[in-house]
């Protein structure tokens, strides 16, 4: 009995001591309800590599950035951009910031009559999960909820290719993601988006601590 007892502890033991594997949930790392939105334009700084790509760099150690809710800093570039959109392929790199909160693109992005500011978001982050949500007037709707995919290289600064395609015949947008096909995705409800300016959108979250632990990461295309 003794003996059965001593293994019955060293199980505990061992189980315990073992690491375990995180699922934030499913909103985790998106625009919060309460969370805070900006388009912060000056803090998406531009330059260009040894290849001619353009580098965007995102670095945010500020505590007027941070709320108990999240904080949510997109950009978007300049002119009214596509009529329709065709097709974008970004290269994204988090180096530094909370592991579950996401960061990526902005496309589709324009002023709508009667809605404001609205665009189409598709993010991913560090644990192999991706999203793609809906803003309109500073609120974030979700069209697809965080979902694992291998195909996303875990961890910090390891690049992942994300690339949307759309079919306008079909009104179908494809996001491929290191090659890999992940999924088609249609928005359908008012305002509808396909067309407009491209940007990029980087998640704050609460568990950032500023401001010695910055948020860093870098778009190229």
């Amino acid at each position: 009995m003794v003996r059965v007892k001593n293994i019955f502890i060293i199980f505990l033991l061992i189980f315990f001591s073992c690491p375990t594997s995180y699922s934030p949930p499913d909103d985790a790392g998106l625009p919060g309800e309460k969370g805070l939105m900006g388009l912060v334009e000056e803090l998406f700084e531009e330059e260009y590599d040894e290849l001619g790509r353009r580098v965007t760099v995102f670095l945010l150690n500020d505590n007027a950035y941070w709320s108990e809710y999240g904080y949510t800093l997109w950009t978007a570039e300049s002119g009214d951009g596509e009529d329709i959109f065709t097709t974008r392929e970004v290269l994204l790199n988090k180096i530094k910031g909370d592991r579950v909160a996401g960061y990526g693109i902005v496309i589709c992005q324009r002023i709508r009559s009667g809605y404001g500011q609205t665009m189409l978001t598709i993010m991913l982050n560090t644990e192999q999960s991706y999203a793609i949500g809906k803003v309109i007037g500073g609120n974030y709707m979700g069209l697809k909820p965080w979902t694992h995919s291998a195909y996303i290289l875990q961890g910090y600064g390891r690049p992942n290719v994300l690339k949307v395609t759309y079919d306008k015949d079909k009104k179908e947008y494809t996001l491929v993601i290191n090659g890999y096909e992940i999924e088609k995705f249609k928005d359908e409800n008012e305002p509808v988006h396909e067309g407009g300016r491209n940007g990029y959108i980087v998640v704050i979250s609460p568990h950032d601590k500023f401001p010695n632990n910055p948020v860093e990461v870098t778009f190229v295309e």
